[in-house]
C-alpha cells in the first residue's frame, strides 16, 4: 500500500476502534482480520526475502501473538522451517489467538520465550515479533530487554508486526524509558501508526509497510466525530527501505 499525502496515521486507540466497528458491523469477524494481517506479513516476507527458508516467531499473549502464530503457520506452508517461542505458551488467550495457537500446536511446537533460548538458536534468516503490537504501554521486562539485546546481535533480519516490541505506538519512544526490539522491516495493517513516524520510530521500525486488511470502508463511521492526522506532501513513497532492504528493491 502506497503511502501518499493525505494517508490517515492512527493512534493505537483509534485503530481498535476501526477493528471494533468493523467487526461490529457483522461484514468481518476478528479471526478474519487476523488471517489478512498475518497474510499481508507472510507476503512481504516471501517477496522481500524470497531465498529464505527458516524463521523464528515470536508470540505474545495476545492478539498480535495470534498473529504470530498464523504467520508461523503460512510460513510452513510455504515450506519454510519455523521455531516458534511463545511468552507464557500456555497462558489463556483471546478467543482468536487462541485457536490461532492451537492451529499451529497441531503441526510445531511451542516453547517457552526465554534468553537461554534465544542464545542457543541456530542461524536463522528472520525472526518475527508478534510479541505486542500495538497493545503495549509499559517497559519490556528486564527478561525481554535481554532478549532484545541479543537479538540485535544476532544476524537474522528482524520484522516486527505491526509495531516493534518496546516501542509506543503513538509516540515513537520506548515505552516506559525501557529496551525496543528494533526492526529491520515492519508490516502495520491499515494505516501507519503515529509512533512509525515520531521520535525513534523509523529508525526502530526500519521498511514500513502498510497491509490492507479492508477496513477501509469503516473509516468514515469510525471516525465520524474526529478526523485522525494525515501524512503530509512530501510522503509519496511505497515504504521507507534502510540499507539492507534498499539495494533487494532497487538493484545496482
Amino acid at each position: 500500500m502506497k503511502l501518499t499525502a493525505g494517508t490517515p496515521c492512527l493512534t493505537a486507540a483509534q485503530m481498535r476502534r476501526l477493528e471494533t466497528f468493523a467487526m461490529q458491523s457483522g461484514e468481518v469477524t476478528g479471526a478474519e482480520l487476523m488471517e489478512r494481517a498475518a497474510r499481508g506479513v507472510t507476503q512481504a516476507i516471501l517477496r522481500r526475502v524470497p531465498e529464505g527458508r527458516r524463521a523464528i516467531v515470536l508470540c505474545g499473549p495476545g492478539n498480535n501473538g495470534g498473529d504470530g502464530y498464523v504467520i508461523a503457520r503460512m510460513l510452513a506452508e510455504a515450506e519454510w522451517e519455523v521455531t516458534v517461542l511463545a511468552l507464557a505458551p500456555d497462558k489463556d488467550m483471546p478467543e482468536d489467538a487462541d485457536a490461532a495457537r492451537a492451529a499451529w500446536r497441531s503441526r510445531g511446537d511451542v516453547a517457552p520465550l526465554t534468553t537461554r533460548r534465544i542464545a542457543d538458536l541456530s542461524q536463522a534468516d528472520i525472526i518475527v515479533d508478534a510479541l505486542f503490537g500495538i497493545g503495549l504501554s509499559r517497559q519490556l521486562s528486564e527478561d525481554l530487554a535481554k532478549a532484545a539485546e541479543l537479538i540485535a546481535k544476532r544476524s537474522e533480519r528482524v520484522v516486527a508486526v505491526d509495531v516493534p516490541s518496546g516501542l509506543g505506538a503513538d509516540t515513537g519512544r520506548a515505552a516506559g524509558g525501557g529496551a525496543v526490539l528494533c526492526a529491520d522491516l515492519t508490516v502495520t495493517f491499515d494505516s501507519p501508526k503515529l509512533g512509525h513516524f515520531l521520535a525513534e520510530g523509523p529508525a526502530s521500525c526500519g521498511a514500513l509497510e502498510v497491509v490492507d486488511i479492508g477496513l477501509a470502508p469503516f473509516h468514515a463511521q469510525a471516525f465520524a466525530n474526529a478526523t485522525p492526522p494525515h501524512l503530509q506532501p512530501c510522503y509519496d513513497r511505497n515504504d521507507f527501505l534502510p540499507p539492507a532492504y534498499a539495494a533487494q528493491e532497487t538493484g545496482p
